[in-house]
């Protein structure tokens, strides 16, 4: 009876270790396959990424960045020069009815305030000007005209100039700053200021 217990308890230590190893097997494979499926999707991620790099920074795309951003400031330019014969327009309407006018520069530009010229004999403060409302009505009507068509040339150009900066500040654009190109490399023009 012994010899008989002593061989169902081999038995039974040799199903025991079975289930075991079995067990043992299905965790490493489990392991094993989650890991590779961890290490595919890595490899998708980089190769997609590696993808991405190749077709935004290839020569191609590159140059077509670097043509926008020449043809954006070369729009840009032209807004405000556009913008400023805007502001010179209505400036000398002011001007041709005794106002002074203020420039934000010497060479013209934005319109920063309009007074009319005083006088001043004997302590007294003559107005020199005519007031607005004795203006010729065809004129008040272009200076508002005016004043209403540079509020939109402002905004048009300011909404270039955010989307000209937004651009230069991406990472994929700093080929753009001339510290980054070969020698004898020349850049495009950093930030634009609002008007």
């Amino acid at each position: 009876m012994q010899r008989r217990r002593g061989k169902v308890g081999v038995i039974i230590l040799v199903i025991l270790l079975l289930v075991i190893g079995v067990i043992a097997l299905l965790v490493v494979g489990g392991i094993v396959k989650v890991g590779k499926f961890a290490m595919d999707q890595a490899a998708f991620v980089v190769e997609d990424t590696v993808a991405v790099a190749k077709q935004e920074l290839s020569p191609s795309a590159l140059n077509e960045k670097y043509e926008w951003f020449k043809n954006t400031y070369a729009q840009l330019d032209a807004r405000r020069a556009t913008v400023n014969a805007k502001a010179q327009q209505i400036g000398q309407m002011y001007t041709d009815y005794g106002w002074e006018v203020l420039y934000d520069r010497d060479d013209g530009g934005y319109i920063l305030s309009t007074t009319m010229n005083r006088k001043w004999t004997d302590g007294d403060e003559e107005m020199v000007g005519e007031p607005f409302k004795d203006w010729n009505r065809s004129d008040r009507q272009a200076i508002s005209t005016y004043r209403q068509e540079l509020m939109g040339l402002k905004a048009s150009a300011n909404t270039m100039c955010a989307q000209y900066n937004a651009e230069m500040s991406k990472f994929h654009t700093a080929f753009t700053n001339a510290g980054n190109l070969p020698v004898g490399g020349t850049g495009i023009p950093g930030a634009f200021s609002r008007t």
